[in-house]
């Protein structure tokens, strides 16, 4: 990261003539071998892009790039644009540059499962460290906890400290303790060592590695999913596991194995990230569906998908995996972008730590930074619908054309053309996300912080929700309201001003401002 030391305050950013301008309090800088150089003194403020011209415009602002930023800046919202090889930043004033990191590609075969320290593929288990191979190949997960770790394939193979076992029969080919033969190994979580729930494609069960015993729980229950979660959620520290079989997620108690019914949908469950007791992600067979199970409320984040394979968090981003490429889903704009990446991912094959997203599919393991989402995500996002380019194009090309005609309906005074091209005009402005009518509306929110809502947006500015919320960068109205509200607080807040003060001018009650 680096950002320009310039005694200037910047606006934001555009792209225009494949070069890249930043608005400022001095005027327009273009940026030249790296370098902001003034390219128009007139023009001050923010700027956008008006048919040939740059001229003056708004601000687009969301926190959506914030977790490149510095700790500091990370809760303020920003302006974001990527040009070249980087993401240029502009927030409080400042412009940060990010260098674009090309994700990490290794071909290693058919990747089919991921861990802190090992890489599963058809052709074998490898451990990173030195590449040595642990077993002939595994087809499912290998989960390492605190005191053990376990590679699920036909077998269960495990590992403590310097000694393995294979828990395997090659006539059976599945797990094999004991006398008991157990079916192919699927996945396992941890109960407290020795003790852990082990899945297969014949049955759920309590296993006790150590003392190599194993109680059938549910044959009802096989091949089920167990819950994902955010790398700061530890599953070991919650008293019950959730799973999911065919339509239903189920809690099961870890100190008497009693199984619950949770939550029922109207389609297979492929897989469910557990953030906490009130947001859950999860994925159908063609939807994404974030749930709220405190208030029993869904709704859907993304639809029409095919081919999904697993669901999980990465910083901001919840991800889907597919077989057809990843999804991406910005839970603090709200903002979704299909197929970043174009590529056969595997089921199963996906690890996240602090630092590094994991994905395994048919052409190896992929590595992706926070750097490396935010770029696919934001140039997808920014990618131009090309049917709507292509009709630009063509109303460039004949706007000499079509201003004779207008002049020529003027002189016979055929008003009923004229109306007509001034609602066409109207509908492409409001489908253009028009920047000037975006700041009017901000201005009316900031002037009636305290009585706002989306309601009285939408009759003031005579907007439906759909229009509204394009206008408004596909940021939900009642977010900008709140975000506003809550910077204002924070403002009123260091002048000292009194809780019943601060709810008068922002419209908070006093119950909500004891939450902020």
């Amino acid at each position: 990261m680096e950002y320009f030391n310039n005694s200037s305050f910047f606006y934001n950013s555009i792209v225009f003539n494949n070069n890249l301008y930043v608005g400022s309090k001095d005027g327009i800088f273009e940026l030249k071998e790296n370098e902001l150089t003034l390219y128009d003194s007139s023009v001050k403020g923010p700027i956008r892009i008006e048919g040939p011209e740059i001229k003056k415009g708004s601000v687009v602002l969301s926190l959506r790039y914030n977790n490149l930023l510095p700790a500091y800046l990370k809760n303020d919202p920003s302006n974001a644009t990527s040009y070249g090889n980087n993401i240029y930043i502009i927030t409080n004033g400042k412009l940060f540059v990010f260098t674009k990191n090309a994700f990490k590609k290794e071909s290693l075969g058919s990747v089919r499962s991921i861990s802190e320290n090992y890489i599963g593929t058809y052709n074998g288990v490898i451990k990173k460290e030195d590449n040595s191979k642990i077993i002939s190949y595994t087809n499912s997960y290998i989960r390492e906890f605190d005191q053990a770790t376990f590679i699920c394939w036909d077998g269960l193979y495990y590992i403590t400290g310097s000694t393995s076992k294979d828990f395997n029969n090659p006539i059976y080919e599945g797990i094999s303790i004991g006398n008991s033969l157990l079916g192919k190994a699927n996945d396992i979580v941890e109960i407290n060592h020795p003790k852990y729930i082990l899945s297969t494609d014949k049955a759920l069960y309590s296993l006790n590695v150590e003392n190599e015993t194993v109680q059938k729980i549910s044959d009802q229950y096989r091949n089920l999913n167990f819950a994902n979660y955010p790398i700061f959620i530890k599953d070991k520290s919650l008293p019950f596991v959730l799973f999911s079989h065919e339509n239903i997620i189920y809690s099961l108690d870890k100190k008497s194995s009693e199984i619950n019914e949770l939550y029922t949908f109207n389609s297979p469950v492929i897989s469910f990230l557990y953030g906490s007791a009130e947001v859950m992600y999860v994925l159908l067979k063609d939807r994404l569906v974030k749930f709220n199970p405190a208030k029993n409320e869904k709704k859907v984040i993304l639809d029409n998908l095919t081919l999904v394979n697993d669901v999980g968090i990465f910083k901001n981003f919840v991800f889907v995996t597919s077989d057809e490429g990843l999804h991406l889903y910005d839970v603090n704009s709200g903002l979704f972008s299909k197929n970043v990446m174009r590529t056969e991912l595997n089921k199963k094959a996906f690890y996240v730590n602090e630092d590094n997203l994991y994905l395994g599919g048919v052409n190896g393991l992929f590595t992706f930074e926070i750097t490396d989402l935010t770029n696919f995500f934001l140039k997808k996002v920014n990618e131009p619908d090309t049917k709507e380019s292509g009709f630009l194009v063509f109303v460039e090309k004949i706007k000499w054309l079509l201003l004779l005609l207008l002049i020529g309906t003027l002189i016979v005074n055929n008003i009923f053309f004229y109306k007509k091209y001034r609602t066409l005009q109207l509908k492409f402005s409001v489908q253009g996300h028009d920047n000037e009518l975006k700041y009017d509306i901000e201005q009316f929110i900031d002037e009636n912080l305290n009585t706002i809502n989306i309601e009285i947006l939408k009759t003031e500015f005579k907007l439906s929700n759909y229009a509204l919320y394009n206008i408004m960068d596909r940021i939900n109205p009642g977010e900008v309201i709140r975000r506003k509200r809550i910077s204002l607080t924070k403002k009123l807040r260091k002048q000292g001003l009194s809780e019943l003060e601060i709810s008068k001018q922002t419209g908070f009650s006093i119950s909500y401002l004891k939450k902020i």
